[in-house]
């Protein structure tokens, strides 16, 4: 029905090619926001995801980075930057994640800009694009 389509949440499904009609969740069972955009940590059995964190005064999502770790089953924000935060790549050596803010998130136009981290979320640091 509508109602289940609107209930469902996006998650994060493990899928093996000897079952592939039997996935099974990878991302938490009970989260209740969705989860968006995610990028594989190859050294540890997690991933870094994408999803809304709050809203601001004005009503408008505030999306996040955040940490989940299958073994232990907990979650991480990373980022705390109450704007557009999207597009996790794992950076070379798999020691720095890599993404995109969008500072004029739900306006006419997009201001991206290019941001750096450690894979526990901390020296965030933006990265110039002067060319």
């Amino acid at each position: 029905t509508a109602e289940d389509v609107f209930a469902t949440k996006q998650r994060i499904f493990e899928v093996s090619l000897d079952q592939p009609k039997s996935p099974s969740a990878v991302s938490k069972n009970d989260r209740s926001a969705d989860i968006y955009d995610f990028a594989m940590v190859p050294s540890k059995k997690a991933f870094i995801f994408q999803a809304v964190s709050t809203t601001n005064e004005e009503g408008i999502y505030e999306y996040e980075l955040f940490q989940y770790n299958w073994e232990d089953q907990k979650e991480t924000q990373l980022t705390h930057l109450k704007e557009s935060v999207s597009n996790p790549v794992i950076g070379t050596g798999s020691e720095k994640v890599l993404f995109m803010v969008d500072r004029k998130f739900a306006q006419s136009k997009p201001d991206y800009h290019l941001y750096q981290m450690d894979l526990d979320g901390k020296e965030v640091e933006e990265i110039s694009l002067d060319f």
